[in-house]
């Protein structure tokens, strides 16, 4: 007779004697660190704002419940469960899965650089604001012989310690 046997599937764990956290609240610290960064505090009330105010916040909170938390749980779970890293663990799910872990890390490595230069500028920013007059709350009245380029009557006074002093542009490629 043609009767078929069930397969038990097994994932083995990963290394036992891997690092774990040393307390539940520097686990809890370290997943609301990733969890709420600095496009959520600096830029999310401005994509609020423009697109529709609290129309914004309906369609946003439904997408996090059904969707966002859900996911961010099931990748907790698994590195929990699994105690490898993002390729290791979708892999041992299903082979075919391991680009969604290269692809997390991927994105996890640009935006992590996205970040600190965000952050340098902020910190670049919060030692220029340590004086008498801010720096970017006037134009010179005349050009810079040294940046000529950087039209001065062309520009707010912001834009114009943004690219003469933050970025310090130059006017040819290469110098």
């Amino acid at each position: 007779e043609n009767i078929k046997e069930k397969k038990e599937v097994t994932i083995n764990v990963g290394d036992e004697n891997r690092i774990t956290w040393d307390s539940p609240v520097q686990f809890f610290f370290t997943i609301l660190g990733f969890c709420v960064g600095l496009g959520n505090i600096w830029r999310f009330p401005y994509l609020c704002q423009q697109n529709g105010g609290g129309a914004f916040i309906l369609p946003f909170l439904v997408m996090l419940m059904m969707v966002g938390m859900p996911l961010l749980l099931l990748e907790l779970a698994l590195g929990q469960k699994l105690r490898v890293g993002a390729a290791e663990a979708w892999k041992k799910v299903h082979p075919a899965l391991a680009g969604v872990g290269y692809g997390s890390t991927v994105v996890a490595t640009i935006v992590g650089c996205y970040y600190n230069v965000i952050i340098a500028w902020s910190i670049f920013y919060l030692g220029s604001s340590f004086t008498t007059s801010l720096p970017w709350s006037s134009c010179p009245l005349t050009p810079s012989p040294t940046k000529p380029y950087l039209s001065v009557t062309d520009s707010s006074e912001t834009q114009y310690f943004w690219f003469s002093t933050t970025l310090d542009a130059s006017g040819a490629i290469g110098l």
